[in-house]
């Protein structure tokens, strides 16, 4: 009898643990990193050639960031301003791009999830 009781009570304390620990993973695993970056290439859409010195404004969840120029093989790296989570639904900040050169249109990009590899054609 003792000894069943015994493993009553150690049944309880074992499974008052588990449920802590499942939920303290499960909340845990709810946050998510939000520390953007985005890559890739501006082309030229008429000839496929790459933009050289193309414009590109960077804003962050619609503020003004700041703005730099591809490279001569029309390469561009941009970074959020910062890393945040973001919990159950919520989202990360957006970050906008606005690619352009004079002679060309004016291309905007937009992610909340940060991708590399992007295309962005701009034609005249």
């Amino acid at each position: 009898m003792k000894r069943t009781i015994y493993k009553k009570l150690i049944f309880k304390d074992y499974l008052k643990w588990m449920i802590n620990i499942i939920l303290i993973l499960s909340l845990n695993s709810c946050f998510f990193p939000c520390n953007l970056s985005v890559s890739g290439i501006v082309i030229n859409l008429n000839d496929n050639n790459p933009i050289d010195s193309a414009l590109i404004k960077v804003y962050d969840d619609g503020d003004y960031f700041m703005e730099f120029y591809t490279d001569s093989t029309g390469y561009f790296e941009a970074h959020s301003s910062e890393s945040h989570s973001s919990f159950i639904g919520g989202k990360c900040k957006e970050l906008k791009m606005e690619f352009s050169k004079v002679g060309f249109n004016t291309e905007t990009y937009s992610t909340r999830d940060g991708d590399g590899n992007v295309t962005i054609y701009l034609h005249n």
